[in-house]
């Protein structure tokens, strides 16, 4: 499954979801890059799993944490081989291109709507 993921109205990727334990756990790992629009959304089971890893992976990627009803509540910009913990209250995180939420002005407050 799929959403299209808009911020004040404007698209900003395609994203596929991360549904299962394994697909959480690999993530973007062992890909050769993502596409400008494209994204992976992962929910999390609780607060003490939120955190992201870019082990095995060959690009940096954006992290746009979000709380539960998809108000961006962090942000960062992860190299390879980096592991980041956002602050706590976070739902789930949309890893998009390193980049792209700069050049769309993504702000933290602001809520993401996933078609």
């Amino acid at each position: 499954m799929g959403y299209e993921v808009y911020v004040r109205g404007e698209r900003l990727c395609t994203a596929g979801e991360a549904r299962t334990f394994v697909e959480r756990l690999r993530g973007l790992m062992f890909r050769e890059r993502l596409g400008e629009e494209e994204g992976l959304l992962i929910k999390f089971a609780s607060c003490w799993a939120c955190s992201i890893h870019t082990f095995f992976m060959r690009f940096p990627i954006d992290l746009v944490f979000l709380d539960g009803a998809g108000r961006v509540m962090d942000l960062k910009t992860l190299r390879p081989w980096r592991l980041y913990t956002p602050r706590r209250g976070c739902a789930s995180v949309l890893e998009i291109p390193a980049g792209r939420a700069e050049a769309v002005g993504i702000k933290a407050g602001e809520v993401l709507e996933f078609r």
